[in-house]
């Protein structure tokens, strides 16, 4: 394979690692990143070029390793809360003296 392209895939591969650790600690990432995951095993099974699929093989496992942790925080998280703001609750008011600086 071409340096040029070698190196363009690189890039790629870098730059959905950014997109994806800026959404990885989002309680929503297992829905958020479905259709890149699909897209990307899609991709991959058009590959002819075997490190170009282990470098989409491995950014999905780190993908998938990430959605496991939130999804183990999503049972921790107590939705009923969130439940009740929505029919009309108000939010516990709390004494931290936060002033805005604008």
């Amino acid at each position: 394979m071409d340096r040029y392209y070698k190196d363009l895939f690189g890039k790629i591969i870098e730059t959905f690692y950014e997109a994806l650790a800026n959404v990885a600690g989002c309680l929503a990432l297992p829905e958020i990143t479905l259709q890149t995951k699909i897209a990307l095993k899609k991709e991959m099974r058009g590959l002819r070029n075997k490190e170009q699929k282990e470098a989409i093989k491995k950014l999905l496992a780190h993908l998938e390793e990430t959605i496991e942790i939130i999804q183990k925080e999503r049972e921790r998280v107590d939705f009923k809360e969130f439940e009740q703001l929505e029919n009309g609750a108000s939010l516990p008011k709390s004494n931290n003296n936060f002033r805005s600086t604008l």
